[in-house]
């Protein structure tokens, strides 16, 4: 999810060769709804829905580039893929 308009962010898109949908959110509604607006500021995030549509898994950061270390979302991505829960953190 990127708080750019969908036309600033086809070309990031294009670039990186995503395999999964990058969400444009210009009037944070999403940010929102994740609990990513701290302090009106955004906050960094990441997610997973597992294959029935459920949140999964949710790190929501203190600051725009906090993230979860990348081992344990890769294992909450493969939870979710398995059925499984991770959990929020």
């Amino acid at each position: 999810m990127a708080p750019d308009p969908g036309d600033e962010i086809a070309p990031l898109i294009k670039i990186l060769k995503l395999p999964y949908p990058l969400l444009s959110d210009p009037q944070q509604t999403a940010f929102e709804a994740y609990g990513l607006i701290v302090n009106d500021t955004l906050s960094g995030g990441n997610f997973v829905i597992d294959p029935k549509g459920h949140l999964s898994y949710a790190y929501r950061g203190v600051t725009p580039d906090d993230r979860p270390p990348i081992k344990e979302l890769m294992a909450a991505i493969e939870e979710a893929a398995n059925g499984e829960t991770h959990g929020e953190s």
